[in-house]
């Protein structure tokens, strides 16, 4: 019980005390003094007022747990969508900014890759240049060969030759030609 029942309980059992030592208070309708079992009945009433009070108050008290509980709960449900709500922001943030990174690693292989085809490009035309001229050498010394030998077949015409080695023949007595005057030896 608490305080406040307490004392209303003696307050009243003071109550009914004076009552009866004063003639009473009229139970019984006769004006007579209260019986014990009225006194009883009254402490009775007193004792259920007091329980119903002291669990109207152990409900109460109940229910501002409750109640705190709930509020503690919101509370803290109110804390995790606020850190969940971090959680996705960052998250977000991670993948803007991974996107952003691919986004320049592609980029940047990208100009990576144009590079080494240019460079590729650069090199191969270098190197079909490179047999181009050979050809074109190539012809060159051929047509000047050519030139050259015209030339000397120009300057040679009109020019007469004398064989640098000679061929003898001697007439073969197995042929002989009978017409003509000529005899040729094989």
């Amino acid at each position: 019980m608490n305080e406040s029942g307490n004392s209303f309980v003696w307050i009243f059992g003071l109550l009914i005390l004076l009552g009866l030592f004063n003639g009473g208070f009229g139970f019984n309708g006769n004006g007579a003094g209260a019986t014990s079992a009225e006194v009883q009945r009254g402490f009775d009433t007193q004792n259920t007022i007091a329980n119903q009070r002291e669990n109207l108050a152990a409900t109460n008290q109940s229910f501002h747990d409750t109640l705190a509980a709930m509020q503690s709960l919101y509370n803290e449900t109110a804390r995790d969508i606020a850190a969940l709500q971090v959680g996705q922001a960052q998250a977000l943030a991670n993948q803007n900014s991974c996107c952003c990174e691919t986004k320049q690693l592609i980029m940047q292989n990208n100009y990576d890759s144009a590079l080494r085809d240019a460079a590729t490009n650069a090199s191969f035309t270098a190197q079909i240049q490179s047999v181009k001229d050979m050809i074109a050498q190539d012809k060159i010394e051929s047509l000047q060969a050519q030139v050259n030998a015209l030339n000397l077949q120009a300057q040679m015409a009109g020019v007469v030759k004398y064989p640098m080695t000679a061929v003898y023949s001697v007439p073969s007595p197995c042929f002989s030609s009978t017409t003509g005057g000529t005899t040729t030896g094989g």
